[in-house]
């Protein structure tokens, strides 16, 4: 048999003219749902539960339900009023993520089609599907099923109907991960789906006028095509171009970072607070917490980043990492050996003070879940920043009294015994860690390992070093202050730790720095239980701290008397030794040049004597005179 369109037949007779049947409109419906939902898949990987797609189910039946009453009713514009009432309404609650919305969910409702997109793109996945974000595909699915049912109703193609289901799923994979919730199983159905829904909506306009294939041969031979070009795209879709994931173009890339972690100042400068010598926060209680054992470590703050002046959380430029926003399930990045850990972290009064510390969320390792509580666990929650790279957590607006965190996390381990071949590649320039290679390539002596070289460097260090944080000794760790501590080193953590962590680095291992604190076995962290130590990265990718008296001495150690041309770094002048008795917050403390640098030269006008100019006696006299009232006079 033979079909032609409804509208002529062969002979060019007319026929009756197509219109609607409700039997075909409640497959159009079911068909435009069911083309949103698959549309939705992409995002599987981007939401942290398949709640979102259950939202999104939702919506789809609601924007159907609305187009039908809209055209039900006939008033166009009354009918789309109420409709988009219901809609918000319904937002509201799937905002809430439950039956009791407050003002806030009200607020996030309204602005969530403005600034939701924004929002998804930066926050790193998954995002949390119980959320403010999970309105994004309600509302998605809402429009989608709404144009469906529109275009199905109003249009004779056979095609157009499926346009808004394709525009979910571009929208979807767009705004998702690289790694799409299997792109090529969507990309089918999605095919599939809308080859079947327009050959039906084909044959409603087509009169039997002759013979021909029988319905079972025409529905063999679809199937045959549409076996084959999958087929063929199966095995031809990984050798396109632009295929690879790493590479995919995506909305996230062109998205900026949500602030310059850059501009927060490096908590390692402030270090000396913490000392015994300088009594300010050595007995203070910082934190509270639970679920960790005795002398395990606790990360304040995460530094990967030398650039000469201090170590700092660096940037996506230099660790490949940046602050994102997160939800309450973190996508754990990177390797690690060691098993996840439930903590608990209640913040103190003297933590939450600190202008360079209370910003930084502490932690032990790579994230896998956050909890807040407290009266602010809502605020703490939305402005959260996660750097998956250096598993450090962020607060902008900074930690209060009382804020509690509860981690699920995986903590550092320590470096093996019988070491690790370092990582290939290093976050630090080069060019930073110059001023350390001559000391670094005395120290380390002929061994081939670097494993071996670095423990000899460490050695060296720790028995050619006195620990001492009193005021007397300077602060701070930028390239003049390292030079003169490794010509005599005398200073606390502060200088050990980012002095070693060149020197590592120098000698071929990856390093970082971390500001963190050794648990008490009564789990209260006070100023003295604050240290800084050195993570190295294997070639695994892993990360291992490394104890401290591999590199640091013992409080009250004597050092070992070197030979002078043995402490001095070669090729580099020599250092004066820091001024005595400096007190507590002088103002060279504050800065990153030299202490010498910031005083006022000789003279009093601030000039050297060689540059001082000599003006003429009767000149000086004429202006003593008569500069006030001429300046008078000029002032009326």
């Amino acid at each position: 048999m033979t079909a032609t369109a409804a509208g002529r037949s062969l002979a060019r007779s007319r026929t009756r003219s197509w219109h609607p049947e409700p039997q075909h409109a409640h497959i159009d419906r079911s068909f435009a749902a069911l083309g949103v939902v698959v549309g939705l898949l992409p995002w599987g990987s981007t939401f942290g539960s398949w709640r979102y797609l259950a939202v999104g189910a939702l919506g789809a039946v609601l924007g159907i339900g609305c187009a039908v009453v809209v055209r039900w009713s006939g008033r166009v514009w009354l009918g789309s009023a109420g409709a988009v009432l219901v809609v918000f309404g319904a937002l509201i609650f799937v905002v809430a993520g439950g039956p009791a919305p407050t003002r806030a969910d009200l607020t996030s409702a309204t602005l969530l089609p403005v600034t939701g997109w924004k929002q998804l793109l930066s926050t790193a996945p998954p995002v949390d599907a119980a959320r403010e974000l999970a309105g994004l595909p309600f509302l998605l699915a809402v429009l989608a099923a709404v144009a469906g049912v529109i275009i199905a109703g109003t249009t004779r193609s056979s095609w157009a109907c499926s346009l808004p289901a394709i525009a979910v799923t571009v929208v979807t994979i767009a705004t998702g991960t690289p790694d799409a919730w299997r792109p090529e199983l969507v990309g089918l159905g999605g095919a599939i789906l809308a080859v079947v829904w327009a050959a039906l909506r084909r044959r409603r306009r087509l009169r039997i006028v002759g013979t021909g294939g029988g319905a079972r041969q025409q529905l063999a031979i679809a199937a045959g095509l549409l076996s084959a070009s999958a087929l063929l795209a199966w095995v031809a879709a990984p050798h396109l171009p632009g295929i690879d994931a790493e590479r995919r173009f995506g909305f996230r890339s062109l998205v900026a970072p949500p602030f310059d972690i850059t501009e927060y100042p490096s908590p390692l400068s402030g270090y000396r607070k913490f000392t015994e010598p300088m009594d300010q926060l050595w007995s203070q209680e910082l934190l509270t917490t639970t679920g960790l054992p005795t002398g395990s470590r606790l990360r304040l703050a995460v530094l990967d980043h030398y650039a000469g002046s201090v170590w700092s959380a660096g940037s996506a430029t230099a660790s490949g990492g940046t602050f994102e926003r997160v939800g309450s399930t973190i996508r754990t990045d990177g390797v690690t050996s060691t098993a996840p850990q439930q903590v608990r972290i209640t913040v103190g009064p003297a933590y939450a003070a600190l202008p360079e510390l209370k910003s930084w969320v502490p932690g032990v390792g790579a994230w896998s879940s956050v909890h807040f509580s407290g009266p602010r666990e809502e605020q703490l929650r939305s402005s959260l920043r996660y750097n998956r790279t250096t598993a450090q957590g962020l607060i902008p607006q900074g930690l209060a009294p009382g804020d509690v965190v509860t981690l699920s996390a995986r903590p550092i381990a320590l470096a093996p015994q019988g070491g690790f071949s370092p990582f290939r590649t290093s976050l630090i320039d080069a060019g930073s860690t110059a001023f350390v290679s001559g000391l670094a390539t005395q120290w380390a002596g002929p061994a081939e390992s670097v494993w071996t070289r670095v423990v000899t460097t460490g050695q060296q260090l720790r028995d050619s070093g006195v620990l001492n944080g009193g005021p007397q000794i300077m602060p701070g760790h930028s390239q003049g202050r390292l030079t003169a501590f490794l010509a005599n080193p005398i200073g606390t953590d502060e200088q050990y730790a980012a002095a070693f962590a060149l020197l590592a680095n120098e000698l071929g291992m990856p390093t970082r720095v971390v500001l963190g604190a050794v648990i008490p076995a009564e789990g209260s962290i006070r100023g003295k239980d604050v240290r800084a130590w050195v993570e190295m990265r294997s070639a695994t990718g892993e990360w291992f701290a490394l104890a401290n008296d591999a590199f640091m001495p013992a409080a009250g150690d004597r050092a070992n008397q070197l030979e002078p041309e043995k402490a001095q770094p070669i090729d580099h002048p020599n250092v004066p030794p820091p001024v005595p008795d400096r007190p507590p917050g002088d103002t060279d403390s504050l800065s990153d040049a030299e202490a010498g640098l910031l005083r006022p030269k000789s003279g009093a006008s601030g000039a050297s004597p060689e540059d001082r100019i000599d003006w003429p006696p009767w000149l000086v006299s004429t202006v003593a005179v008569a500069g006030r009232p001429a300046g008078v006079l000029g002032a009326v």
